[in-house]
């Protein structure tokens, strides 16, 4: 995950780039997911792209299928109301 904040005298926003392998395992999960929680906790705002490799989680109606990968990202964006 890379990310980049851009600042200016009357904004600011944090863009995050994301790859998630198909092969993570949880503990890689987990890390990424602490990660962004690090960026959802600033100040600023924040927009994030990329690809998750999560086919079983269906971004438009904020659903996923009953596996642990899409279960805990479904979880973390429904914490932080990310969507």
């Amino acid at each position: 995950m890379g990310a980049i904040s851009l600042l200016s005298r009357t904004n600011s926003a944090t863009i995050a780039g994301v790859y998630r392998s198909p092969g993570a395992n949880i503990e890689e999960d987990e890390q990424l997911i602490r990660a962004l929680d690090v960026l959802a906790q600033s100040q600023q705002k924040l927009v994030i792209a990329g690809d998750f490799n999560l086919p079983g989680l269906q971004w438009t109606t904020e659903t996923c299928s009953e596996s642990a990968p899409e279960e805990m990202f479904l979880e973390w964006i429904h914490s932080r109301a990310i969507l």
